[in-house]
């Protein structure tokens, strides 16, 4: 009777232990797991940002939610952003522009924009799609045409000088082929007071030939 028990125990364990390592990898494999990284902005402000792992059999995500903290304890959620790249910390930087905290964030495909007023603590999300341009005057007064919507494009920071944004944008002209693919700057400028992004300068448009 003894030995039956010692089967049937020994057994349960060979049983149970492939499936709490299958368990064990397929969590450390697609997630979710969480870690915290801090930025230093400078000696007196620092991001905390909480990463959340997670992925599928097609791609990999890092939801990344974004806090400040600066030296007198106070701290401000400043949103959340999601990434494909690991190395997502590298590309992070804060702006101060008037009394708004401008963190861009490169969500694939488009840049998006977190603000947060410091004395109000209100906050505004705006993202850049490039199939907004068609609702954009100054880039209608110069394009008798409007990018595809059956095509995503793309959109990314290129810098912020001042109150001044640029953004790069690339999309597709054309809903059945030839397509014609094109990249563009377009130049905001942000409204202290709302903050609004106000297109301020198109830039002229370059065909990138099959979409490279």
């Amino acid at each position: 009777m003894m030995k039956l028990s010692k089967i049937l125990v020994i057994t349960a364990f060979l049983i149970s232990v492939p499936f709490i390592c299958s368990k064990w990898v397929l969590k450390d494999a697609f997630g979710p797991k969480s870690r915290t990284v801090e930025i230093k902005i400078d000696e007196s402000i620092t991001l905390k940002c909480i990463e959340t792992y997670k992925a599928d059999i097609h791609d990999v995500f890092y939801d990344v939610d974004f806090t400040l903290e600066d030296k007198t304890s106070r701290t401000l959620k400043l949103g959340s952003g999601i990434f494909e790249d690991e190395h997502w910390a590298k590309h992070i930087n804060l702006h101060t522009i008037a009394d708004w905290l401008v963190l861009p964030v490169n969500e694939f495909p488009y840049v998006k924009f977190l603000m947060t007023n410091k004395l109000s603590t209100i906050k505004k999300d705006t993202i850049l799609s490039p199939h907004n341009l068609r609702h954009d005057s100054l880039w209608k007064a110069k394009y008798n045409d409007i990018p595809a919507w059956t095509y995503s494009g793309s959109s990314k920071i290129d810098s912020i000088t001042n109150d001044r944004v640029y953004v790069n944008y690339e999309y597709r002209i054309g809903d059945y082929p030839p397509f014609k693919f094109y990249s563009q700057t377009i130049e905001y400028r942000l409204d202290t007071i709302t903050a609004n992004l106000t297109t301020a300068r198109v830039f002229e448009r370059h065909e990138k030939h099959n979409g490279s």
